[in-house]
């Protein structure tokens, strides 16, 4: 008989997936270039408490805990304001078991490695589908990943190669 492994862990994006944060994006524009963000602006830690939660995306958080998965989120959010995100999560009933946050400051809390922390001064403007790639190396067993929720193109298109079912809850193309 052949073993089958059990894939038991989903991993959530959270800016633009469980969170939307048209609010903070409109804060964090440029006057001068509506394109541009000031990023100090838009991950200021004051300003996460602007995002929405996104109902059907936590929803199905809420469903794959309860029926035993981990629920894994990897943020592109800076750790700076690792805090407020955990309150944030709290507060909109979001469960997880890991949240990894880009590293800024190189807390503890949010690459949970003591031994061979890949986190490092590079990683502060890292592209995000690089940055996504390395947290699913260092904190997962991509064998174990059921599926992915995010919104980004180029991460869906990063996880979609790396053999992962992907659902891209938005259309961002940034």
């Amino acid at each position: 008989m052949i073993a089958i492994k059990q894939k038991n862990v989903v991993i959530f994006d959270l800016d633009g997936t469980l969170a939307i944060i048209d609010e903070r994006k409109k804060l964090a524009k440029w006057e001068s270039n509506k394109k541009a963000m000031d990023w100090d602006v838009f991950f200021h830690p004051d300003n996460i408490k602007l995002d929405k939660p996104n109902p059907p995306v936590i929803k199905c958080a809420q469903m794959f805990h309860e029926q035993g998965f981990r629920v894994i989120i990897f943020s592109g959010r800076n750790d700076i304001n690792f805090k407020e995100t955990k309150e944030w999560l709290s507060e909109h009933n979001v469960p997880y078991d890991l949240l990894v946050c880009r590293p800024d400051k190189f807390k503890e809390e949010s690459w949970p490695v003591a031994d061979g922390n890949p986190a490092t001064p590079a990683m502060r403007f890292m592209p995000d589908e690089i940055l996504k790639k390395a947290m699913l190396d260092t904190f997962v067993n991509k064998d174990n990943v059921f599926c992915v929720f995010d919104d980004r193109k180029k991460v869906v298109d990063m996880w979609r190669q790396e053999g992962l079912t992907c659902f891209e809850v938005d259309e961002a193309h940034f």
